[in-house]
């Protein structure tokens, strides 16, 4: 179903023939689509006055701070991390990222658009849950970990969904994300009983029943940003979540949950393994890089201080991706578009110890009869993947790049297509986590780490599922002491924390903890302090259900540094199932969402 009309056209047809069963399918894109919606927020100002003693003379000077506010009760907007406000938002973008709420009065802060000037639509998980309440008796989502955000419209979608359907099942292999609130909103939308002692905004408590917190005060001397005043000093508390989960979160799960891993379901599986690769930069690579770093460094620090986090994006975009694109140029400008640090562009005609690495790694699986998917993060604006490819086919390789101008639709049979005529596919892991079987390809390098664990463990697992004859090698390559270093190990403890949760046995877990609420103040925030780097292969550890042992064949240099024991536990499928109390009393109509 994909419009009103359909979906009308659907019930009138069910209803003429109540004796049979029917099923009705609708992507999640249609189910959420509505009018679209814009940042709604007002600009306000604050003036403070101070007085200084200047030639003997009392001098009243007045300063101006400009911020956004509630359009209903005027209440300044700032970001919140842990349930609590701790710094005034200074961009604008922060709006247009995500649906906000106020939080003094829980207005929303932003409002309907009608796109193009067409008239409004209305999105069908609406007009279900408002006209066809009870008129399907099973709601059966997949993927339903892209439904899990609180303020989402595809977690509108599922929300509207479960209430208009007697009984939900979901199906997922990412439930969870490597921190308690990774399930709470999902849940909330679900079950009755979270609800009954959850409000909504509860994820800070929910976090301190189930998860792992860190509460950080912090005291500094100045007169801006937002937060507790004591004259000119500024007190600020950060409540942040860590990854893990407490045990009792499985009593939260064991009523209403399956969890099931392929080995599970009587299918014979080959071997599994994953190899970290730490790679050490050229010296004019190491050189440019270290310089970059120490400017985010410096002032990261004073723009804590100060409240102003408008450059740290910036900064930790350009230190996650300049050493895999350094034959190009990096540079980080300001609001007022003044450049505040860069990198150089060195020699593009270099090749560099990891496009050295992916090479000697492609060549080696082809000689094996191997075929290998290579997974990129840019390949968008500051797309990398032309220049592997070119590399590769330089080496005699047969290279293909996925795009996303492919279209879902099309894109298994082009890989099935493309599979038999490569050695190496190119492709963001985004176009292929869900979906698709890449069961064509016996390894996988990841070029570049994806930092979501969601994208992370479905991309992985693309290759290896049922209708898998040989033996999986899955490689993390990343430049040894960089940020990509530093993000890969994070992610590599919410990996750990999610395999607790499934039931997997993962030495350390529990005392991994370094997290904050969003990736990249992780990351910065790991830099500032100069924090150690977790060794990969501690992380990465040998599964116990790996039936026979894939020893890579040794390599030419650069060496990567290996662990002993470099292999982690698969993720299992992990199936929730969560079944409301009401039963449907008309014909079996079913609803999917895919």
């Amino acid at each position: 179903m994909k419009r009103l009309g359909d979906v009308r056209a659907f019930v009138a047809e069910a209803n003429a023939h109540p004796e049979a069963p029917f099923f009705a399918i609708v992507s999640r894109e249609m189910a959420k689509l509505g009018s679209g919606w814009e940042p709604a927020y007002i600009v306000r100002k604050k003036y403070e006055s101070t007085t200084r003693v200047v030639n003997n003379r009392r001098v009243k000077q007045v300063e101006t701070d400009t911020f956004f506010a509630c359009p209903d009760c005027g209440h300044p907007v700032a970001e919140v991390e842990g349930d609590q406000e701790y710094a005034l938002v200074r961009d604008a973008e922060y709006f247009s990222r995500r649906k906000r709420k106020c939080f003094a009065c829980g207005s929303p802060l932003y409002q309907t658009s009608a796109r193009n000037g067409n008239a409004p639509r209305f999105p069908l998980a609406e007009y279900i849950a408002k006209k066809l309440k009870g008129f399907f008796g099973l709601f059966v989502a997949d993927e339903a970990h892209q439904m899990k955000g609180q303020s989402t419209d595809q977690g509108y979608a599922l929300g509207a969904l479960v209430r208009a359907c007697d009984k939900t099942l979901l199906l997922t292999g990412t439930i969870y994300g490597g921190k308690s609130t990774s399930l709470f909103y999902l849940l909330h939308r679900l079950s009755p009983q979270v609800r009954a002692e959850f409000a909504w905004n509860d994820g800070q408590k929910w976090a301190e029943k189930y998860g792992v917190l860190e509460r950080v005060t912090k005291t500094t001397e100045s007169d801006s940003g937002y937060g507790v005043y004591s004259g000119r000093r500024r007190t600020t508390t950060n409540v942040r979540e860590l990854p893990g989960v407490s045990p009792e979160l499985v009593t939260r799960l064991l009523d209403s949950a399956v969890f099931l891993g392929l080995a599970d379901l009587g299918f014979p599986l080959p071997g599994y393994i994953e190899v970290p690769h730490a790679i050490e930069m050229a010296a004019d690579q190491r050189k440019a890089y270290d310089a970059l770093e120490r400017e985010f460094q410096m002032r990261a620090r004073q723009a804590m201080r100060d409240g102003d986090h408008s450059l740290i994006g910036q900064f930790a975009q350009a230190l996650l991706g300049y050493p895999n694109s350094c034959f190009r140029g990096e540079s980080i400008t300001d609001m007022t578009g003044q450049v505040v640090a860069t990198a150089p562009a060195l020699s593009a005609g270099a090749v560099y110890p990891k496009e050295t690495w992916l090479i000697d790694l492609v060549q080696e699986q082809r000689d094996r009869g191997r075929r290998t998917i290579v997974f990129c993060r840019q390949t968008g604006t500051r797309d990398i993947t032309a220049r592997l490819a070119t590399l590769l086919e330089n080496a005699g390789l047969r290279v293909a790049v996925l795009k996303a101008s492919v279209s879902t639709d099309k894109r298994e049979a082009w890989l099935k297509e493309q599979a038999t005529q490569v050695d190496a596919l190119i492709v963001n892991p985004k176009i292929v986590d869900t979906g698709l079987d890449l069961v064509d390809f016996q390894s996988a390098a990841w070029y570049e780490s994806e930092f979501s664990l969601y994208v992370l463990m479905q991309a992985t697992k693309r290759i290896y599922r049922v209708g898998q004859v040989n033996d999986v090698e899955i490689h993390f390559a990343v430049y040894g002491g960089s940020a990509e270093h530093r993000a890969t190990a994070l992610a590599g403890r919410k990996w750990a924390a999610a395999q607790l949760l499934y039931g997997d046995s993962v030495e350390g877990a529990l005392a991994q903890a370094v997290d904050t609420d969003g990736f990249l103040a992780e990351l910065t925030q790991s830099m500032i302090d100069h924090a150690k780097i977790d060794d990969l292969g501690t992380l990465f550890r040998q599964s116990a259900r790996v039936s026979q042992q894939v020893q890579p064949a040794p390599r030419r240099a650069p060496a990567p540094v290996r662990s002993p024991r470099p292999l982690l536990t698969p993720t299992p499928t992990a199936i929730p199932v969560t079944i409301p109390i009401a039963h449907p009393t008309g014909p079996l109509v079913q609803l999917a969402l895919f």
